[in-house]
């Protein structure tokens, strides 16, 4: 008995021995994992703030490139203007100290006409010239027309309206002069309606 004894205690030690030792393995394992679990969280949280910042450097650069393409476009802008102003003034030297110069410039003539049926646009392309003697015009500018163009649009409200009250008018007529004949009025009707439709 005193085997059994020894074997039951031997037994009892071991598993409480066991259950221990997993007792300690499961506390370890669970602080472990717990501070996996914040390195985890700290280091996905330096990720985002540096991903962040990396945004923001990425922003500020497309923000410096948009300032900077603005600017040299101004610039660009301002150069071109000199230029212009430079060659145009060059020009104007040119025409004064020159005996004869001629000057020639685009034309453009718009002329808008509305009638009660119809509305129409014509446009002149051409150029205009003048003569100048030591810089000083000469004469009267002479305008070259090159093409015409011609547009004419109908007013189709108008020409419904107008209808409808001669249809009207018409009707009246044919009321008043035949008195009380409805056949000659409904075939007038039918007449007015046909010639309507062409």
């Amino acid at each position: 008995m005193n085997e059994v004894s020894l074997t039951v205690s031997t037994l009892v030690a071991l598993v409480g021995g066991i259950g221990i030792g997993a007792l300690l393995m499961y506390l370890l394992s669970k602080s472990q994992i717990q501070t996996m679990a914040r390195d985890y969280e700290v280091k996905a949280r330096q990720q985002s703030e540096l991903q962040l910042k990396e945004i923001q450097t990425l922003k500020d650069q497309q923000h410096l490139a948009i300032q900077q393409l603005q600017s040299s476009h101004h610039e660009a802008q301002i150069k071109t203007k000199a230029e212009a102003e430079s060659q145009f003034k060059g020009q104007l030297a040119d025409l004064k100290n020159s005996e004869l110069s001629v000057s020639v410039y685009p034309f453009v003539n718009t002329q808008k006409e509305d009638s009660l049926l119809s509305k129409q646009t014509r446009v002149e392309l051409g150029y205009k010239y003048q003569l100048f003697v030591k810089g000083l015009p000469c004469f009267v500018p002479h305008v070259e027309i090159v093409e015409t163009f011609t547009q004419k649009e109908v007013n189709q409200e108008t020409i419904t309206v107008l209808r409808e009250k001669a249809e009207k008018l018409a009707e009246a007529a044919l009321l008043v002069n035949s008195g009380s004949n409805s056949g000659l009025v409904q075939v007038a009707r039918a007449t007015i309606g046909s010639i309507l439709k062409k």
